[in-house]
């Protein structure tokens, strides 16, 4: 029995705000201070406005796992991220970032929760590695979104598409989108590559002032990236980020800024054009 079709709507509503919180302030690429008391069971109860009693029950009733596994395990893999695509920056910094005291304490959490080692995930998976990008300069824009978990494989079909980007488009009439977006956290769980969050995202150059419940709203602000242009099936994106990342670890040309997303870009859409002539654009982050 889906346990979700027994809990009032109104709360499924708000777990499903208190999910995008809590992946909107891990996803600020950690700069938000006092991460610990940011997501505090205590803090997220408040915001919430129910008991931690009641919280925590809804949440365990809603997902199958209790909420204080949860936090953990995405704070996790959220560690892992910064490991993975910001090779240059310390040890002792993203544990402090994490909040923990000293890198023992963090590869103790990372362990518990399966996730892999530091070392390996900052060993260069090629070498000598070049592609070609450009340099753009993304505007401030805001981005609404839904959220899902499970495995990309499921994002990458028609179905999904109308679901996510094509729902968010046609509930908010009164505005004219900039563009689609996608940003993926991976699992970074061993044995587990191909699931993950994955935020599905209409950007608009301005202010939404009425964004329906079902969906989450985040600041894309101002900033310089490298554009990585990728043709063909979904089903590859994975080769392509793999590569990309390669580049980022070996080159001089590039320092990735840790304070902002990195996200697909979608310029064309599998509703009306074939797999291999869809083209997607990886924006990531770089210091000016």
């Amino acid at each position: 029995m889906d346990n979700r079709k027994i809990i009032h709507q109104e709360i499924v509503l708000k777990l499903c705000d208190l999910l995008r919180y809590i992946e909107t302030q891990l996803a600020k690429d950690w700069s938000v201070d006092n991460i610990n008391d940011y997501l505090s069971i205590v803090a997220l109860a408040k915001r919430m406005n129910m008991s931690v009693r009641s919280l925590t029950s809804y949440f365990k009733l809603y997902s199958g796992e209790s909420l204080g596994k949860y936090i953990a395990s995405r704070r996790a893999e959220y560690a892992a991220r910064v490991f993975r695509l910001f090779p240059r920056i310390s040890t002792a910094e993203v544990s402090r970032l994490n909040g923990f005291f000293n890198p023992p304490a963090l590869y103790l959490f990372l362990k518990k929760y399966g996730v892999y080692k530091p070392s390996d995930l900052r060993k260069p998976t090629q070498l000598n590695i070049h592609l070609e990008f450009r340099k753009e300069i993304h505007e401030t824009s805001y981005m609404v979104f839904k959220l899902r978990h499970g495995q990309y494989n499921d994002c990458n079909s028609i179905e999904f598409e109308e679901n996510n980007w094509q729902l968010i488009e046609n509930s908010i009439s009164d505005a004219t989108p900039s563009g689609y977006v996608g940003i993926a956290i991976d699992n970074y769980i061993e044995d587990d590559e191909n699931s993950g969050t994955f935020m599905a995202g209409v950007i608009y150059d301005h202010k939404i002032v009425k964004v329906p419940k079902e969906f989450g709203v985040r600041i894309i602000n101002r900033g310089q990236y490298a554009v990585f242009t990728h043709k063909g099936s979904y089903s590859l994106l994975s080769e392509f980020y793999n590569s990309v990342i390669a580049f980022l670890q070996n080159t001089t040309e590039l320092d990735v800024e840790l304070g902002m997303p990195i996200f697909e870009k979608y310029l064309n859409s599998p509703t009306d054009t074939p797999a291999e002539e869809l083209i997607t654009e990886l924006w990531i982050p770089i210091k000016q």
